[in-house]
Order: C-alpha cells, then sequence, then structure tokens
C-alpha cells in the first residue's frame, strides 16, 4: 500500500465520536422509570435486577468515555501519512536536514511519537473489545428479563451498527499504523 493510499483511507476513518454518540443514543441508558421509552418493559424490572444492569451499564460508560479520546489517533494517523510524504519528498529534493528533523518528530516527539501512537491504538482496540464484551454482556441480560417483543423491538435498533463501525475502526487503524510504520522504517534508513 502506497502513502497516497494509506492517506486516502485515513481520511475516510469514520468519525469515532460520532459513532460513540449514536452507539450511546440507540442502546439503553441506566434504567429508570422515565428512561429508555422504546423499551417500556425495562421499567418493570425489580430493584436487583435494574441495579444488576445499571453496574454493567456503569462499566460501560466507563469504557465510552475512555474511547471518546481516541479521535485523536485518527488526527495523528493522517499527520503521520503527511509527514511521510513530506519525508518522501526530501529525499528527491536532497533537504536532509528536512529529512532528519521528520524523522526526529515521529520518534522523538511526545505528541507524534509512533511508538506511543501504536501504544494509543492497542489500548483503543483494547478498549472496543471490552465495549463489545459488555455489549454481549447486557444483552444476554436484557434477553431473559424482556419479552420476546421487546426483544425484537430492542434488537432492531442501530446500535450494533454502531459498534461494529467502532470495530472495524479499532482493525482499520491496526492495519494503517502497520503500513505507515513500514514505510517509515524505509524511509528513515535513506537518512
Amino acid at each position: 500500500m502506497d502513502l497516497r493510499e494509506i492517506k486516502k483511507e485515513v481520511a475516510v476513518l469514520p468519525e469515532l465520536n460520532n459513532a460513540l454518540k449514536n452507539f450511546q443514543n440507540s442502546w439503553i441508558k441506566p434504567i429508570r422509570s422515565n428512561t429508555n421509552s422504546h423499551l417500556p418493559s425495562l421499567a418493570k424490572l425489580d430493584k436487583t435486577q435494574r441495579q444488576d444492569f445499571n453496574q454493567l451499564l456503569s462499566e460501560t460508560h466507563k469504557i465510552i468515555t475512555e474511547l471518546k479520546s481516541s479521535q485523536l489517533i485518527h488526527q495523528k494517523l493522517n499527520s503521520y501519512a503527511r509527514h511521510l510524504i513530506e519525508m518522501k519528498l526530501t529525499m528527491f529534493t536532497d533537504d536532509n536536514h528536512k529529512h532528519k528533523m521528520l524523522v526526529n518528530k515521529l520518534v522523538n516527539d511526545e505528541f507524534f511519537n509512533l511508538k506511543n501512537t501504536i501504544n494509543d491504538i492497542k489500548h483503543f482496540n483494547k478498549n472496543v473489545q471490552s465495549l463489545t464484551n459488555q455489549y454481549h454482556s447486557v444483552n444476554e441480560l436484557l434477553h431473559t428479563h424482556l419479552s420476546l417483543e421487546d426483544s425484537l423491538t430492542f434488537m432492531e435498533e442501530s446500535h450494533l451498527s454502531h459498534l461494529n463501525t467502532l470495530n472495524l475502526s479499532a482493525k482499520k487503524q491496526k492495519h494503517l499504523v502497520k503500513h505507515l510504520g513500514e514505510h517509515f522504517i524505509k524511509l528513515a534508513k535513506n537518512d
């Protein structure tokens, strides 16, 4: 995959904050008498069941809060693609000073450090996996406590597609950073 293709793929990565917001809006909220109007039978759950659901939902909310800071990853990937294209251009113009500056930025800069971004992507992937696991746990509990009609209504919501968008983003980030890293190694060796 060449750098232009990578840059195009980074540009079309889905907006994570929108996917998270849409997921939250279409999934369930903490179970109280006045929430989740699309699932009125949740209001009929007993106190213990509500506490169990709310505990799982609280853990899920913590994961979502962590995921919201991950939008920076897309911006960093976009910057890496631009910087690597610049590095390639410096090879044609024999601008060794700029080439060294870009290599230094991608290796040593606190924000643009490629190694830190790889760790951020791993952390994002772990959080998306945790969110997916929580999602399935909550849904499993819901299906045992909801009527068949309410279960079907709940599953018709778009929350699964938003969760799939997050999972797809995690996979694409790993794929793109791998290719960016390979290009960086090739270009940095030409120093």
